[in-house]
């Protein structure tokens, strides 16, 4: 009896031991838990703090810069008003006034287009569309007239292909194309349009006329062209 009792003390002592050395251990291992969550969080709010910083720098950059844009913009604007000669009641002559000294109202550099050479956007063909139609006479109005006809579409040698990459998951796709052999190409893109005419016959009104841009008409102050073409 003496000797079960020993062992049962000893057993007791062990147990002890052992859920002690286990409650240590859970604790450390939880404060060193505690301190890796702690350590993160100041990495996190740093790098938080790091990246708030560099967004606001790069907010008053950007700021900066459309300012310093808005003001090229304007001085621009300003120049052309100043070495422009304006006819009597155009969009110029508010600001050859004002800059002259001889309007009480100033120049409003906002109003909007000064000369049509501040409204030329150039751009380069990215291809070119070759119709099945050679010319004019004889052409549908509309391509479901003829469902057999085709147009061939070659893109331009600096137009990667896998610009095209997608576009077979369509249908059908816009087209956005030039008159490039209008008669009056040459005039237009010079800035003069004096030969658009503002009203063009339209065949289905027996003689009558329409204006240019209620019409299909390629001759239009600016040749532009748009068609819905199947892929």
């Amino acid at each position: 009896m003496e000797t079960s009792g020993n062992n049962r003390g000893i057993i007791e002592r062990c147990a002890v031991s052992i859920a002690t050395a286990w409650g240590f251990y859970l604790m450390a291992k939880f404060v060193n838990h505690r301190w890796h969550v702690l350590r993160l969080e100041n990495e996190v709010q740093k790098f938080q703090s790091l990246l708030d910083h560099e967004r606001s720098e790069r907010r008053g950059e950007r700021q900066g810069r459309v300012r310093a844009e808005q003001e090229l913009h304007k001085l621009q604007y300003k120049l052309i008003a100043d070495t422009s000669a304006p006819a009597p009641g155009s969009i110029l002559e508010p600001h050859r006034a004002a800059a002259a000294g001889h309007s009480s109202e100033p120049a409003d550099m906002n109003r909007g287009p000064l000369s049509p050479s501040a409204l030329s956007y150039p751009f380069r063909p990215i291809g070119t569309a070759h119709s099945c139609f050679s010319q004019r006479n004889g052409t549908p109005r509309q391509p479901l007239l003829v469902p057999a006809a085709r147009c061939r579409i070659s893109l331009a040698p600096d137009i990667p292909p896998s610009s095209l990459s997608g576009l077979e998951e369509y249908s059908h796709v816009w087209i956005i194309y030039i008159f490039h052999e209008n008669t009056d190409m040459v005039k237009i893109w010079q800035g003069d349009r004096s030969g658009v005419k503002a009203k063009v016959h339209v065949p289905r009104l027996n003689g009558g006329k329409r204006g240019v841009l209620a019409t299909r008409s390629p001759h239009r102050p600016v040749p532009i062209g748009l068609s819905v073409a199947q892929v």
